[in-house]
């Protein structure tokens, strides 16, 4: 296997011993490549709900560990806490919604540029232009 630039930590966890990928995670990472690939080749974003696979906790585990941790993450605090983190492939997050008892209510894997939950919302915009305006009178001089 020819090693790539800044990916010992993947190649670390790709030669351990402990690191035996189900037939099911395979079958997933092979799915993701090709979306990965539509993605930067078409612009095609596209997600998989991991709570709906057949994943075992090992599974999932080493999913976790495959595709690792890059170099964005953001929490959202709307409706519940909202964990978006970017893997160590550029393009594939790994989002996590919790519910008000911090129970996980959703855990998708996102294929995009950039998560929806991420970008700002017409209606917030519209409201935040608004705002502004008024904040910005509030500091004119009152003739």
């Amino acid at each position: 296997m020819d090693d790539l630039p800044n990916d010992a930590e993947l190649l670390h966890v790709i030669n351990s011993d402990e690191f035996l990928p189900s037939p099911q995670v395979l079958a997933l990472l092979r799915e993701l490549q090709g979306m990965h690939t539509a993605l930067a080749e078409q612009n095609e974003e596209n997600s998989i709900d991991i709570r709906s696979l057949p994943l075992s906790p090992a599974d999932h585990e080493t999913l976790l560990q495959f595709l690792g941790n890059g170099e964005v993450s953001a929490t959202v605090n709307a409706l519940g806490v909202s964990e978006i983190k970017e893997t160590r492939f550029s393009g594939i997050w790994w989002l996590r919604h919790y519910n008000s008892h911090d129970e996980i209510v959703a855990e998708l894997i996102e294929v995009t540029l950039l998560p929806d939950i991420l970008k700002t919302q017409n209606l917030d915009l519209s409201d935040s232009v608004d705002q502004l305006q008024r904040y910005l009178q509030k500091l004119q001089p009152q003739n």
